[in-house]
């Protein structure tokens, strides 16, 4: 579907304090994230979402298909896992959209946006979670480079969208 052109809420202002420092492994940035929910390493915990959708927050969210860490590997992603923790618990909006993916298998996915203003920079932040036999559960969350790509991703049912 076509992207929606509802504006999305205005950026929130954060500090720079929200952005982590270098100089952890992957496994400790995963723990620290994982934190913010109460959550660890190899105990998964279910939140509620602002929508009260229950979706299960693992460490899945920053490994790959095989099973490596995919955190410090992209230089810079370390830096906004506590801003995608905020998007997650606070996001902008909440899309459900099917998608072909893996291809030929179609997807139910949940989708957070969230623009944050850190100090003065517009940052965007998407997490991404797939519906699967346990629920939902993450697949991916990052920092992207560039708001269109936010844009692009306001497609399908909205299910939450933040008014103040």
């Amino acid at each position: 579907g076509k992207p929606s052109s509802v504006p999305f809420p205005a950026p929130r202002k954060l500090g720079k304090d929200i952005l982590w420092g270098e100089g952890l492994d992957d496994e400790e940035y995963a723990r620290k994230f994982l934190k913010e929910f109460e959550a660890d390493i190899g105990k998964p915990v279910v939140f509620k979402d602002k929508a009260g959708a229950p979706v299960i927050i693992s460490e899945d969210l920053f490994k790959t298909a095989g099973g490596g860490w995919k955190i410090t590997r992209d230089k810079k992603r370390f830096k906004y896992l506590g801003l995608l923790a905020k998007a997650i618990k606070e996001p902008d909006e909440i899309w459900h959209v099917w998608e072909d993916y893996p291809p030929g298998r179609i997807t139910l996915r949940r989708k957070y946006l969230a623009r944050f203003d850190v100090d003065g920079e517009d940052t965007p932040a998407f997490a991404v979670f797939d519906t699967g036999k346990d629920g939902w559960s993450g697949i991916t969350a990052f920092q992207p480079d560039k708001e269109n790509y936010l844009k692009k991703q306001r497609a399908g049912a909205l299910v939450y969208r933040r008014t103040k």
